[in-house]
């Protein structure tokens, strides 16, 4: 779906039953058309290890929920 919508920014949950987000984000930073798309994931069970992993993935920032909507809005500003 990435690959056909080529969104700015994508928001990826780490912890979700199909595929979790580390797997997500690789998965979209190792395609040509998507490598651009920048990331911003969240998680419910924030750790340092959690946030470390995703960010060598390609993640820009990594989250807590519950999310602060202000602070989700501005990454996604900055990013854009």
């Amino acid at each position: 779906m990435v690959a056909t919508l080529k969104p700015g920014v994508v928001v990826l949950d780490l912890h979700v039953p199909a595929m979790d987000g580390c797997e997500a984000c690789q998965l979209i930073k190792s395609l040509e058309t998507t490598r651009g798309t920048e990331m911003i994931a969240m998680t419910a069970y924030p750790s340092a290890e959690n946030e470390q992993r995703i960010l060598e993935y390609g993640a820009k920032i990594c989250l807590s929920k519950p999310l602060d909507m202000a602070q989700l809005i501005e990454q996604v500003e900055v990013l854009l």
